[in-house]
């Protein structure tokens, strides 16, 4: 099977943004393409992703969907790798790479044979595949590696584990060099360039109440080996910024040491989308939603990310952004003052409260692609390709509803041009 051209991500010469290029020419890669989620549930357990779970993988089911995403000219897919889960591991129903306290190896092999599989499917139909990688795999393999640390007078807690401690980026590191070695291993060197990006986070925030940041007072020391007091909002403002990025840049150093040429992403959303107007310290106490993505353009100044995954999503926020307009939601990400390197839209899609009808969802989705084009983003993944397992995903429209309604306005075989008509 022949492999994919090398890609590369270029960044414009004394400007923000950039755009994907193939390494050999040159010439500008755009992916468009779509999420590809399988969810799976159990009485007592929260759904997961479940694409790639053994039992539950279907090889056929994913290269009908391909060969339907490369018939429309899509190039480019996004899938989720379950990282399990402790808890339903111990309730019976173990999934994906880490199947909980009993599992003391680096990854699964039944599930990385199908994740191998998937890529060999999607190489043949010349679709790059994006992966999604949260968190670590959910084994006693990784959490012994996590042994103690000092923060100092205010402890980390919560989500904020996952970029503040040191020792927990270690085991992720570790996960990391671990995957992209097994699928090295599974499907060759030479067909890792299918892979369009190895993804550090789904969407990467931090949380203002959880430790440190529901405290008002204290010191803590983070992962980066910084000391920052609570008390002051622009050291609460710069713990997040500088761990952020140098967490994103320790991981992008372990893939490189199994693939050097590997791209490396990270996605965000904006502010906007928790209703907040934007970055103000983490602020010990705020109401409402408590999550605080990551500040896009301090993290693509500041790390060797290759390219910034976006996500967005039109919703009105009261007070804030209503009725949605694009221009407000990325003011909330400071948008206006420029950010290195390419950007894509990672996820982009039409809650059904939002839209008349699918019709209206259609034409929403095109002109959301246009104006996001306008502004220099380079690469769109629709959510989702035709995920309906869930009563969560049922509120969004999908691209293959009623005979693709929304695909007829998003696909290049329609539209080769994004940001045209």
């Amino acid at each position: 099977m022949a492999p994919l051209p090398r890609l590369k991500a270029v960044s414009n010469v004394g400007a923000p943004g950039g755009y994907l290029a193939y390494s050999a020419t040159g010439w500008p890669f755009v992916p468009r393409g779509s999420n590809y989620v399988r969810l799976a549930e159990h009485d007592g357990i929260h759904p997961y992703h479940a694409t790639f779970e053994p039992g539950r993988y279907e090889a056929a089911k994913a290269n009908l969907a391909l060969e339907s995403m490369a018939r429309d000219g899509y190039n480019a897919v996004r899938v989720f790798i379950d990282s399990g889960s402790v808890p339903d591991a111990d309730k019976g129903h173990p999934h994906g790479l880490g199947r909980g306290a009993q599992h003391n190896e680096p990854l699964y092999g039944p599930y990385m044979d199908n994740v191998a599989g998937f890529v060999r499917i999607a190489t043949r139909h010349k679709i790059r595949v994006m992966f999604s990688l949260d968190h670590i795999g959910q084994s006693i393999y990784y959490y012994r590696m996590i042994g103690p640390w000092d923060s100092g007078e205010v402890p980390i807690e919560g989500r904020n584990i996952e970029y503040l401690n040191g020792e927990y980026l270690k085991a992720k590191s570790a996960y990391l060099r671990n995957f992209v070695t097994g699928l090295r291993d599974r499907v060759g060197s030479s067909l890792l360039s299918t892979v369009l990006a190895y993804q550090l986070d789904n969407e990467a925030f931090l949380t203002g109440d959880t430790g440190p940041f529901n405290r008002s007072s204290g010191r803590v020391r983070t992962a980066n080996g910084r000391t920052y007091d609570m008390a002051a909002p622009e050291d609460r403002q710069r713990a997040q910024d500088e761990n952020l990025a140098a967490y994103a840049n320790q991981m992008v150093d372990a893939i490189h040491s199994v693939d050097p040429g590997a791209l490396v992403t990270m996605g965000t959303f904006t502010y906007g989308a928790v209703g907040k107007p934007g970055p103000a310290g983490l602020p010990a106490g705020s109401p409402g939603d408590q999550r605080f993505p990551v500040r896009p353009r301090n993290l693509m100044n500041s790390s060797k990310l290759s390219f910034l995954d976006l996500h967005l999503y039109p919703v009105d926020q009261p007070g804030l952004n209503a009725p949605y307009e694009l221009r407000r939601d990325l003011e909330t990400i400071e948008w206006e003052k420029g950010i290195r390197g390419p950007v894509i839209v990672g996820e982009f899609g039409a809650f059904k409260w939002m839209y008349n009808d699918l019709a209206s969802a259609a034409y929403g989705m095109r002109d959301l692609q246009r104006q996001t084009c306008a502004l220099g983003m380079r690469g769109w993944l629709f959510w989702t390709f035709d995920t309906h397992e869930t009563e969560d995903q049922r509120r969004l429209f999908h691209l293959t509803d009623e005979g693709g309604m929304i695909n007829g306005q998003l696909a290049p075989i329609v539209r080769p041009n994004p940001c045209a008509g």
